[in-house]
């Protein structure tokens, strides 16, 4: 049974946060196609280290419509097939000139701290019953995160 909670901030802001008081948490868990938005945003914007309006500008647009298609893959494979109208919003907010939309895993990065690179990208990878030994995109971002987590330990 999903919980939805919505928090109305003073300024008006709503913000949701969706457990499911049956399982653990994990990305797939999340509504459909929410999990498959977040870890597409996440995994661009901080593989690129810049916002989708940057990406854009730079040429990068595809890079994030193929991430995109790759987590979607994998939550279909699960069960989890995100609908047309989730897709869509998802790949146009990923190639949106002058968006100045990124994760907020990159404002970790960026601030030097954690980051959650298992429960959003390690996850979906986890689940892709093809396990894929080749490059993806998905397995970059992953490797750039796992990267980042082990540099930081580091010189801490």
């Amino acid at each position: 049974m999903w919980h939805v909670a919505r928090d109305g901030a003073a300024d008006g802001d709503r913000h949701v946060r969706v457990h499911d008081r049956n399982r653990r948490h994990t990305t797939l868990d999340q509504p459909r196609g929410l999990a498959v938005e977040i870890a597409s945003a996440a995994g661009i914007t901080c593989l690129m280290r810049a916002t989708i309006g940057q990406i854009v500008a730079g040429g990068g647009a595809d890079f994030g419509v193929a991430l995109l298609d790759e987590c979607r893959a994998i939550a279909a494979a699960n069960g989890f097939a995100p609908r047309g109208p989730a897709i869509e919003r998802a790949r146009a907010m990923l190639t949106a000139a002058g968006s100045p939309i990124s994760a907020s895993m990159l404002k970790d990065i960026e601030r030097g701290g954690a980051v959650e690179a298992d429960h959003v990208l390690g996850d979906l990878i986890a689940r892709d019953p093809r396990q894929p030994q080749g490059v993806s995109l998905l397995r970059v971002a992953y490797a750039h995160l796992k990267a980042y987590e082990a540099r930081r330990a580091a010189t801490s």
